[in-house]
C-alpha cells in the first residue's frame, strides 16, 4: 500500500513542480525527485502520515477519558495480536499530565 501512496504523492509533486520525466531523442531525462518535492513544497508521504498520526495522538492523549482507557482492564473479546498504529504513538507521546490524571482516579 505504501508504494501506491508514495508513487501517487511523488507524481503529484512532480506535476506541481513541473519536473516530469521527458524523452529527448532516445534518452529519458528524469529530474531528481528530491528537487521536485522541494520545488513543490512537499514532504515524503511517510512524513505527512506520521505528522497526521501524531496530531491525532496528541488530541486523544489530551482528552480526560484517556487515563481511564490506559488503566482499564483489557477487553477479552478483542484480539490482542492486532496492534493499531495509535497504540505505540499514544504510549510514547502521552503528555506528562496523563500520569497525574491517572493517579487522581
Amino acid at each position: 500500500m505504501w508504494k501506491v501512496l508514495e508513487s501517487f504523492h511523488n507524481g503529484a509533486a512532480r506535476r506541481i513542480a513541473r519536473k516530469m520525466p521527458c524523452e529527448e531523442g532516445e534518452v529519458w531525462i528524469c529530474p531528481p525527485l528530491e528537487e521536485a518535492r522541494e520545488d513543490a513544497g512537499a514532504h515524503t508521504i511517510q512524513h505527512c502520515v506520521e505528522k497526521r498520526q501524531n496530531r491525532v495522538a496528541m488530541c486523544v492523549a489530551a482528552r480526560p477519558i484517556w487515563p481511564h482507557c490506559v488503566h482499564a482492564d483489557a477487553n477479552h473479546d478483542i484480539s490482542a495480536s492486532q496492534i493499531m498504529w495509535w497504540t505505540n504513538v499514544l504510549l510514547l507521546q502521552c503528555p506528562t499530565n496523563c500520569t497525574v490524571l491517572a493517579d487522581k482516579l
